[in-house]
């Protein structure tokens, strides 16, 4: 059973720094109905950062009524105020495959549901704009039909917060039974649907309803208390670890889990909370475990399978916060360089568009490891993944950036090593006089400020004598 969520964003409701942590996908209003081009901005970063799905989200041009009217336009008009609304969401992108997914929004998004024609102008956009983006919609409707037959990938989407009629639309936000307003109600939704392919609707019948993607409104109301509690429910009913016991006081704890922002987090919040038990001597963090070194032999796996869900279900219930944001200074000339042209020449890319893919991204600190220092960082833009080289050098300076596979990191100490080194830091990363030696630590951020040879130099010497320091940005 998978939990795949997307919550409508960019709409004038301050929760989204804290939703996009707990979700999968995300729907950026692009103007029509809410939002300014400052919000579509910071929410493209933010879900970046949470390593969150991009999805735009247009509407009827209605500010008025929020787009939750239907409009009587003119195909001309509509296709034109599409457009423009997909086309600079876009344009605020890294790159256009960046959008992952097209939502169409309230009243637009059910009148599409019925009407073939106007399913046919919206695919008409979509092919021409977007051809390789997904189309949120409701299972089997009009605008499914016609996607579909257009070659255009459909996700069904089905509703946690809202009520369905017998017709298997959504009940009218003005009628009773429209919201539901409990995370227990959203969960046996989600439930119904995932596992029995069903849903109950306002009138107590059953009635077949299948999804791809499930949907919470970002207006509304307590809508993060209701996420946490919808994710509580999930993690009670649905264990995703198993434990190994590698030693007699040594137990390994594995998620069943890709590595994500959002499963870092879980880990990093974990590892506090369990550091407070007395039995805890160390524990060693990577992309989906926890190795817990103990200090007493393990009796039993079910008291430590007890502990972890206490924790877990602690963490469902509330929205803590982790991580610090970094800005490392990073010299991309070709004296610290010696492998960027020829990487930029093996990715097809001019070696100044390699340097802003590579500075303009957030990564994650996953775990640190390899060397004392040495930061996985995950969300290397796709188009600088290389395969790591086939003859490794024998010697990497301290401080060399590399790219390797889907990963970059920064070699904290002089060592051999095989990714391919396009720009060095002056920064030292790993001091062992300092407490923690390490500045950084998994769930931090971190992006890369291009600097030249000059200031390069000014700041080594100002690393050397101690001046220099970086500070975290929250």
């Amino acid at each position: 059973m998978i939990l795949e969520l997307n919550v409508d964003m960019g709409e004038g409701f301050a929760v989204e720094k804290e939703l996009l942590p707990l979700i999968q996908s995300c729907n950026i209003s692009c103007g029509g109905h809410a939002g300014t081009l400052n919000d579509r901005k910071e929410l493209i970063k933010l879900a970046q950062v949470n390593r969150v799905k991009i999805g735009a989200h247009p509407s009827y041009p209605d500010p008025i009524n929020f787009g939750r009217v239907s409009l009587n336009i003119s195909h001309k008009e509509l296709i034109t105020c599409i457009k423009k609304q997909l086309s600079e969401l876009i344009s605020l992108l890294d790159h256009p495959e960046e959008l992952h997914h097209i939502k169409l929004h309230g009243a637009l998004y059910n009148d599409c549901a019925t009407n073939f024609v106007l399913s046919e102008v919206i695919v008409g956009i979509i092919k021409e704009l977007a051809p390789k983006a997904k189309l949120f919609t409701l299972p089997h409707c009009a605008l499914h039909q016609v996607a579909e037959n257009n070659g255009i990938t459909v996700w069904k989407e089905a509703f946690l917060d809202r009520g369905y009629t017998d017709e298997g639309k959504l009940q009218p936000r003005n009628l009773p039974g429209a919201l539901l307003n409990n995370g227990k109600e959203m969960f046996q939704q989600f439930t119904s649907i995932a596992l029995h392919k069903k849903v109950q609707t306002i009138n107590g019948n059953w009635i077949p309803m299948e999804a791809d993607t499930f949907c919470l409104h970002g207006d509304h109301p307590n809508v993060l208390k209701h996420l946490n509690e919808i994710l509580f429910y999930f993690n009670s009913n649905h264990r995703p670890f198993r434990l190994f016991i590698l030693h007699p006081k040594a137990l390994l704890v594995e998620w069943k889990r890709e590595p994500s922002f959002l499963m870092i987090k879980k880990l990093v919040l974990l590892k506090k909370a369990l550091e407070k038990n007395s039995q805890v001597k160390t524990i060693t963090l990577a992309y989906n475990s926890l190795l817990l070194q103990l200090s007493k032999k393990i009796e039993s796996k079910d008291f430590w399978k007890e502990q972890i869900e206490q924790i877990e279900a602690e963490i469902s219930k509330n929205n803590f916060e982790i991580g610090s944001h970094w800005v490392i200074p990073v010299c991309y000339e070709k004296d610290y360089a010696p492998d960027l042209i020829a990487a930029a020449h093996a990715l097809n890319l001019k070696t100044d568009e390699l340097i802003e893919l590579h500075s303009q991204t957030p990564y994650v600190v996953n775990f640190i490891g390899f060397l004392p220092g040495f930061l996985y960082l995950s969300g290397l833009d796709k188009r600088l993944h290389l395969p790591r080289k086939e003859k490794p050098s024998l010697f990497v300076p301290r401080g060399s950036v590399g790219i390797g596979g889907n990963q970059t990191g920064i070699y904290p100490q002089e060592s051999p090593g095989g990714w391919h080194l396009i720009g060095k830091t002056p920064f030292s990363l790993f001091d062992p006089n300092h407490s923690p030696p390490c500045f950084a630590t998994a769930g931090d951020t971190i992006t890369f400020d291009p600097i030249d040879s000059k200031t390069f130099l000014r700041i080594e010497k100002e690393v050397h004598k101690g001046f220099y320091k970086i500070k975290p940005r929250v």
